[in-house]
This record gives structure tokens, C-alpha cells and sequence, in this order.
């Protein structure tokens, strides 16, 4: 914005008692522009998100979690998606196939 002191006719409001109120650019968050905030130096982050995370969760003494098994991650992906367990056959498969990204491929029901 080139004026905080600018007025949007967005920004006037009434307030409880039936006054208008003026909001400025410095008065409300929402018409503040965005800061990209600096991603946290963390080892072991494979994504910018897991950085914040692995932040987070460090600096209140707590560690991450170990990567699932394979039959669990297929258990979580069938009941999220369809609500049902995993068939023995789609289980067997999934778990056979070492592909980290094999759940793209994970059969899908009709």
C-alpha cells in the first residue's frame, strides 16, 4: 500500500454503538501485506514445512516420529480414502512393492 493513512471503504466499519470507525492499514492485520518468514535451519528436512515442524517440535524437547511400515501406511491411505480396511490382496501388494511412492499406484476401488 503506498498510504497507510489511506482510507479503503472496505476498512469503515460500525461498531456496536452505531459509530463509524476508520481503520487504517496500521490499525488491522488483515490489510497488512504478507512476510515470507525464513525457513528454520533443521537437519533432516526434506520439505520447507518439515522444517518448521522439526522446529517446533525441538524446541519443546519433543522428537519426530519414525516412518511407518508399509502396512500401516496402506491401512491409513485405504481407511482415509474410502472409509474401509485394506483387501489381504492390496495389503500384500502394497507391501511387497518398495517403491517409496508406490501408494500413487495403490489399487483403487470402484
Amino acid at each position: 500500500m503506498n498510504s497507510t493513512k489511506t482510507i479503503l471503504p472496505i476498512a469503515i466499519a460500525l461498531s456496536a454503538f452505531g459509530t463509524a470507525q476508520v481503520i487504517t492499514a496500521d490499525d488491522d492485520r488483515a490489510l497488512q501485506e504478507l512476510e515470507k518468514p525464513a525457513v528454520p535451519a533443521v537437519a533432516d528436512a526434506p520439505k520447507p514445512i518439515d522444517a518448521f515442524v522439526r522446529a517446533k517440535l525441538s524446541a519443546r524437547g519433543i522428537a519426530h516420529s519414525p516412518a511407518a511400515e508399509r502396512a500401516t501406511l496402506i491401512r491409513r491411505l485405504s481407511y482415509d480414502l474410502t472409509g474401509l480396511p485394506p483387501t489381504r490382496a492390496e495389503l500384500e501388494v502394497f507391501v511387497s512393492d518398495k517403491d517409496p511412492r508406490g501408494h500413487r499406484r495403490s489399487p483403487h476401488r470402484a
